[in-house]
């Protein structure tokens, strides 16, 4: 019974730790995307062990976490606002969508009457 209960013991820790594993990697994949990193694949170069999750599973990331990681792997991140002294989106605006023709169920009455006429007559809109 006590080797069984020792079973039992570690398989309860190996799946406390991988499921601590899975809160690190997704409060690490949050925070990356506010850091500027790159691509989330390269969340697996980055020493994770500066991150410990606490006996009620809140992740604590230390706060020089994400300098660090961009002090030792710079070539890992592009360029976000705030390294470049703006929070503005440098992406242009969407360009409005073409004006296409206004739907029947749309129309008022009148429109539609005026429409229907405009094609009786071969000018098609």
């Amino acid at each position: 019974a006590k080797s069984h209960a020792e079973a039992l013991q570690k398989r309860v820790s190996e799946l406390q730790d991988g499921f601590h594993q899975r809160l690190i990697d997704a409060e690490l994949k949050a925070g990356s995307i506010a850091a500027g990193l790159a691509h989330p694949d390269f969340l697996k170069l980055v020493d994770k062990s500066a991150v410990s999750v606490d006996a009620d599973g809140a992740v604590a990331v230390p706060a020089d976490f994400w300098a660090g990681v961009k002090a030792s792997l710079p070539h890992l991140f592009t360029a976000t606002g705030a390294d470049r002294g703006t929070t503005s989106n440098p992406a242009a605006a969407p360009k409005p969508a073409p004006a296409g023709m206004k739907k029947a169920t749309e129309m008022s009455d009148a429109e539609f009457k005026a429409a229907l006429a405009r094609i009786a007559a071969g000018q098609l809109p």
